[in-house]
């Protein structure tokens, strides 16, 4: 299992169902959370690569390199969500 899907599990482990302080329901917002963020960031990734030109290569090695980053930060951002650490 990649690293990025145990860190998005563990979060999910972690958090607790009800926000203690406010009642939302917290687990259920981070999965329609990254459940739209997914959405997002795979179009986002089409529109830069398309916006950037050039070969179908270079235009999928750019998207590649431009997922990376973001999945990148989702990662960091997953990581510091309160209770997971």
């Amino acid at each position: 299992m990649p690293s990025w899907k145990k860190d998005y599990q563990q979060a999910l482990t972690k958090l607790s169902s009800i926000d203690n302080y406010d009642g939302r329901e917290t687990k259920a917002q981070l999965i329609k959370a990254q459940t739209a963020w997914k959405v997002f960031v795979d179009e986002q990734c089409r529109l830069v690569g398309a916006l950037q030109g050039g070969s179908s290569l270079f235009i999928s090695i750019f998207e590649s390199q431009y997922l990376w980053g973001k999945n990148r930060r989702r990662v960091e951002f997953i990581r510091k969500l309160p209770d997971i650490e």
